[in-house]
């Protein structure tokens, strides 16, 4: 294990050192751990310490004060007067201001939105209000208008994220079907286009069809068909819709179908 790779160095020039620092740390540890150097002399680990820093962390040890040669060769007390240079520089405003302005990209997944809004939180120092704000970051930075709508009374942050999959979910049903009028047909492309991708098509949320023939008549339609299938109707009005099968979805639902499919 004495070959594993050392941590990188620590960029001293990041917007929060603070979190950095904390990062990086852990990491050492680990570092030290997995080679067993934890092990070692007390005298060898503060030089490795300096080491896996690198130049500019070492620049900064030289500038930091200690009460002995003993004290600057014992990794206990290095790391703590790293601490106290580090943990002052971080810039709660800024990072709050980033977090509080944190939309959704183009053609960013729902999920890594959600990681994206955690990892800016943790960094504010929000307390026991870090679930709240997310939640309220995670509907006004939502792209899919739906979300934003949801006005079900104590909504909290665990239920916002199950909405935010549902409609995921919910969304990948906006596909383009091959050629087909008939309801097998269309049964057959739906079953196949969700197994092929390994959604649940269990999970979709069922709405209302449009009731044409091959929808909902009485021999070989779809609602029966599909409901043999998986147990429930999928019945999207604007998914499944027999006069929609054959042609390209536009604008908004067409572009979150692209962001929202697995790659």
């Amino acid at each position: 294990m004495e070959n594993l790779p050392h941590p990188k160095d620590l960029d001293f020039n990041q917007e929060n050192l603070a979190a950095a620092w904390k990062k990086w740390k852990k990491e050492f540890n680990l570092f030290l751990i997995a080679t067993e150097s934890d092990m070692k002399p007390d005298k060898v680990k503060p030089s490795m310490f300096l080491t896996c820093i690198g130049s500019k962390g070492r620049d900064i040890h030289f500038t930091l004060d200690f009460d002995s040669p003993d004290e600057e060769m014992n990794l206990q007390t290095v790391i703590e007067k790293f601490d106290a240079y580090c943990e002052p520089r971080k810039n709660i405003t800024f990072l709050r201001h980033k977090f509080f302005t944190c939309g959704q990209a183009e053609h960013q997944k729902f999920d890594e939105y959600v990681v994206e809004l955690r990892q800016k939180a943790q960094q504010c120092e929000f307390g026991n209000l870090t679930d709240s704000f997310t939640k309220d970051i995670l509907i006004c930075g939502i792209r899919d208008m739906r979300l934003r709508e949801l006005r079900e009374p104590n909504l909290d942050l665990q239920k916002t994220i199950q909405a935010g999959d549902e409609i995921c979910e919910e969304m990948v049903a906006l596909l383009t079907l091959p050629e087909c009028t008939a309801g097998t047909e269309i049964c057959k492309n739906v079953v196949n286009e969700f197994s092929s991708r390994k959604f649940d098509i269990s999970k979709v949320v069922p709405v209302t069809t449009d009731g044409a023939p091959s929808m909902t008549g009485e021999k070989e339609e779809f609602v029966n068909l599909f409901a043999k299938e998986v147990g429930h109707t999928l019945s999207f009005h604007w998914i499944i819709n027999e006069e929609d099968c054959n042609r390209d979805i536009c604008g908004y639902r067409k572009y979150n179908v692209e962001m929202l499919l697995p790659h």
